[in-house]
């Protein structure tokens, strides 16, 4: 619930984040650990909280080659491409699915672990 509450209001301005700065250091989202919690979010046992990460993932990585960057760095690549087999139902996966076409819009690394992952199937 409280996880919940904070997911809903992340997924609207994620996109947004990736694009403001501090003076001389990364991106606000991810010097906040933004990436990791969100990839954290989205292993909680709790449906509806791994809905509203996958959905703000979908809106952190779009046209965002920072957030493609944090996301093959943190590993949660992976966890994106495993979760396309988790017990879920189509409207988790169609969002996964299009979070991980996201991730894969400007970063060859994770173009790479799809396909080594036989995520192209």
């Amino acid at each position: 619930p409280a996880v919940a509450n904070i997911a809903s209001g992340l997924g609207s301005i994620a996109a947004g984040l990736g694009s403001i700065s501090q003076p001389n250091s990364e991106p606000i989202f991810g010097a906040a650990g933004g990436m990791n919690f969100l990839i954290d979010m989205l292993q909680m046992p709790d449906v509806l909280v791994q809905k509203q990460a996958v959905t703000a993932l979908v809106e952190a990585l779009a046209d965002n080659p920072q957030n493609q960057d944090l996301l093959a760095k943190s590993g949660g690549m992976k966890t994106l491409i495993e979760s396309l087999s988790w017990d879920t139902d189509s409207v988790f996966k169609s969002r996964a699915a299009a979070a991980i076409a996201a991730a894969c819009q400007q970063n060859k690394h994770n173009r790479s672990t799809v396909l080594k992952a036989d995520g192209m199937k």
